[in-house]
C-alpha cells in the first residue's frame, strides 16, 4: 500500500504590485480646495473681500449635508438669491464670503476631530457641555458662535473637558 503524495505548487516568486487603496473622505477632498482661503485670519479677510465663488455654497451643502435653506439662513440670504448668484456666476458679497469660509474652516476642524461628517453633524445637533449645554448648530448663525464652536473643538481635540 503506497501513500499518494501530491505536490503542492510552489509559491510564485513574482512580485505583487504595491497596491495602496486610498479611501479619502469626499468631504475632506472638497474642503481641501478651500483651505487656501482660510489658512490664516489675514488670508480669510482678503479672500472674503475678494469674494468667494457662489458655487462654493453647493460644495458646502454636500460637505455639511445640510439643505440649501439651512445654508442660506446661515449666510443671511434666500435660496433664490443663492441660485441667482450661481446662475450669473457671481462671487458672494464680503459678509457671506466670510461666513462661508468660517463654515468651511469649522467643518475642516470638526471632521479632523470627529473623523467624519456624520459624527460631526451628530455632535453639532446635541447639547455640548463645553458650550454651556447649548446646541452648537444654533450657534452657527454668527461668527462669534462659530469661534466658540472652534474653541470647543480644540478643547475636545486636546482632551480638555473642563
Amino acid at each position: 500500500m503506497g501513500t499518494a503524495v501530491t505536490k503542492m505548487p510552489k509559491a510564485s516568486k513574482q512580485k505583487r504590485p504595491n497596491l495602496k487603496v486610498s479611501h479619502i473622505n469626499p468631504a475632506i477632498q472638497k474642503i481641501s480646495a478651500y483651505q487656501k482661503f482660510y489658512k490664516s485670519d489675514v488670508i480669510l479677510i482678503a479672500s472674503a473681500i475678494a469674494g468667494i465663488s457662489s458655487h462654493a455654497i453647493s460644495d458646502m451643502i454636500k460637505i455639511s449635508e445640510k439643505p440649501i435653506e439651512e445654508i442660506a439662513s446661515l449666510l443671511y440670504v434666500t435660496p433664490r438669491t443663492i441660485k441667482n448668484y450661481q446662475n450669473e456666476n457671481k462671487n458672494l458679497p464680503v459678509l457671506q464670503s466670510e461666513q462661508l469660509l468660517k463654515l468651511y474652516a469649522l467643518y475642516d476642524k470638526g471632521i479632523e476631530v470627529f473623523g467624519d461628517t456624520d459624527a460631526f453633524n451628530r455632535w453639532l445637533s446635541k447639547p455640548a457641555f463645553g458650550l454651556n449645554t447649548q446646541i452648537p448648530n444654533k450657534l452657527l448663525l454668527t461668527s462669534t458662535g462659530i469661534k466658540l464652536i472652534m474653541d470647543e473643538l480644540s478643547r475636545i481635540q486636546h482632551g480638555d473637558f473642563s
